[in-house]
């Protein structure tokens, strides 16, 4: 492993070959000396703590998955459609542990189909038969002909984040 692979961190949309210890309270300490209970809390996770993660709701797994990462204070977390599955509860609160890493300094990369989501973003990459473009910025919201050609033409409504 390269320093750099030791620098990202990946929450994959399917997480359960991630973990390997006995629960969720080992899976989310392994590694730091950080407290947990935060981050248990707002993942909705607290009454799970002692369940072992094979055990958890896909929900749930990817939400443990999250806060692994987020506790591992890695430069670069980067998710894999970490809207699905999870309810509107945990979309507010995976938008809010989101914001509160990049405020720190971290790098949050995330690819997702959930434009009302995606809204959190600063930066946008628009990817369609293989070919990626951008960066684009908020901009991108306006440019009608290019929301078409995306297939993206009813562009993004703000129905996540309660902040």
């Amino acid at each position: 492993m390269t320093e750099s692979d030791r620098r990202v961190g990946l929450v994959p949309q399917s997480p359960e070959h991630l973990f390997f210890m006995n629960s969720v309270e080992q899976e989310l300490q392994f590694g730091h000396e950080e407290s947990i209970d935060n981050v248990l809390e707002e993942l909705s996770l607290e009454d799970k703590r002692v369940l072992h993660p094979l055990s958890l709701s896909h929900g749930q797994k990817r939400r443990l998955a999250v806060g692994i990462q987020l506790l591992s204070n890695k430069q670069l977390l980067a998710f894999d459609e970490p809207t699905a599955g999870q309810d509107e509860p945990s979309l507010h609160a995976l938008e809010i542990l989101m914001k509160r890493h990049a405020e720190k300094g971290q790098t949050i990369l995330f690819v997702t189909h959930d434009l009302s989501f995606a809204n959190i973003a600063h930066t946008f990459y628009l990817m369609k038969d293989g070919e990626l473009s951008g960066p684009f910025g908020d901009e991108l919201w306006q440019d009608t002909e290019r929301l078409r050609h995306y297939r993206l033409a009813g562009g993004r409504k703000r129905c996540h984040s309660m902040i």
